[in-house]
């Protein structure tokens, strides 16, 4: 990021649940919000977009994949199915209105026998890394940020997890902002599965 080294700026950088997103860049509290759609949640995110007068770009699409530790029993596989996670922990992240809608990943919790809802990422990074409980997400290992313990494997039969920008339609991106989504596009290059 040389072009900010010589610069003075203020940023804030805040993750949240989804409807957080949302809601911070609707109310201007963020100029730009970076979100995954899945099929499952596609459509209703669409016409909610519209509602609010924002505008979703997609910067990939990527294969469903499980997140879990080098030493779980299912690490040595290719390729996993939610069949062979049904006995391991699901863990993912608690939506204040738990509405399906909003949630990330496209599987239906109301399947899943042993759930873990967790607030933050730290707590997902420990409890991955230490237990054989799993998240599902786009695969994307960030080094320095995710627990090197962490490894991720395709999940069997998924549908793409369309990673994009949420913004508000009148709102001018500064071209510090779009120096920040050149970033953001080489750091998700870089961190992406080698599977896809």
């Amino acid at each position: 990021m040389d072009y900010f080294s010589e610069r003075k700026y203020e940023l804030t950088i805040r993750e949240g649940k989804t409807t957080d997103v949302i809601d911070d860049v609707y109310a201007s509290r963020s100029v730009l919000g970076i979100l995954s759609l899945t099929n499952l949640n596609k459509k209703f995110f669409e016409r909610y977009f519209i509602s609010k007068s924002l505008m979703f770009t997609p910067l990939t699409s990527l294969r469903q994949h499980v997140f879990l530790r080098k030493e779980h029993p299912l690490a040595h596989l290719e390729c996993v199915t939610l069949e062979q996670l049904r006995d391991y922990p699901y863990l993912t992240y608690q939506q204040d209105d738990v509405l399906l809608h909003f949630a990330e990943e496209s599987v239906n919790v109301d399947n899943i026998r042993k759930l873990v809802y967790l607030k933050d990422r730290g707590a997902m990074n420990d409890l991955l890394s230490n237990t054989d409980g799993y998240n599902l997400g786009t695969g994307c290992i960030v080094n320095n940020y995710i627990n090197s313990n962490i490894i991720s494997i395709p999940l069997e039969g998924s549908d793409l997890i369309q990673v994009g920008l949420v913004k508000r339609n009148d709102v001018f991106l500064s071209e510090e902002i779009l120096v920040y989504i050149d970033f953001l596009e080489v750091a998700l290059e870089k961190s992406m599965p080698r599977n896809v």
